[in-house]
């Protein structure tokens, strides 16, 4: 069989596997080892905020408290090279970063809710033929079920939790996709979870009491990115490794 047409049954049978887009969620699909043989060239794209949440929870989803918080020494898109970047390398991939911009980020961040990745497709089509990509692979927000206290409430991507009876713990629910930008379709996803406890030293009071952009004390910093790079780290490469790549 020739390599062009091998290629394409290839990525037909790969779309076929991988079904519609979903919007994030915990829907697998998974890279092909023939079709990852076939990428030279990959970009890789960060959606995840590169400020934490921070969430306590009443017993009322409406009285409780959400806020986000930046963190010293914190860097998002260096934990996702790290991750996924050194992965598809080994995979003998040229891997291309490419800059969160404000543009992309309305577009993919329009509501609340799970990651909208469709929404930015055109984009990066129009990106894949400008730096002459194969596919890109995005690593966004998750949301998912609050799978460590079991509340009612969704959790979204990372940072720190407590309920009012239960203590706090750090998490991490990411969502890796693999979009191919030859052919327009989403070739790989999943979704990757992890939690650890919190050191209760950690947890600030004034948690419990802020909504909107808070401060955290130079004091926890150091502790907190330690707690927070472990889960994230683990989610992302859960996430990549059940998506193929």
């Amino acid at each position: 069989m020739i390599p062009t047409l091998r290629l394409l049954l290839l990525i037909v049978l790969t779309l076929l596997l991988a079904g519609c887009p979903t919007l994030g969620g915990n829907s697998v699909a998974r890279v092909s080892g023939d079709y990852a043989a076939s990428v030279k060239k990959a970009g890789l794209l960060s959606l995840l905020d590169d400020r934490i949440y921070v969430s306590y929870l009443t017993s009322s989803a409406q009285e409780s408290f959400f806020s986000q918080a930046t963190l010293g020494g914190w860097d998002i898109d260096q934990q996702v090279m790290k991750t996924v970047g050194a992965k598809l390398q080994r995979r003998g991939m040229t891997v291309v970063p490419i800059a969160r911009t404000a543009a992309l980020m309305k577009a993919y961040d329009s509501d609340f809710g799970y990651a909208r990745t469709e929404r930015i497709h055109a984009e990066l089509d129009a990106l894949g033929a400008e730096l002459g990509l194969d596919m890109v692979v995005l690593v966004a927000r998750n949301n998912d079920s609050d799978r460590v206290t079991h509340t009612v409430q969704n959790i979204r991507g990372y940072g720190l939790q407590k309920a009012f009876d239960t203590g706090p713990f750090a998490y991490a629910t990411i969502y890796v996709e693999a979009y191919d930008t030859r052919q327009h379709f989403v070739v790989g996803r999943a979704s990757g979870f992890q939690s650890a406890p919190l050191p209760p030293e950690l947890w600030q009071p004034s948690f419990e009491t802020s909504k909107g952009d808070i401060s955290l004390p130079a004091s926890i910093h150091d502790g907190v990115g330690q707690v927070l790079r472990k889960v994230l780290y683990d989610a992302i490469a859960i996430a990549a490794q059940e998506a193929g790549m």
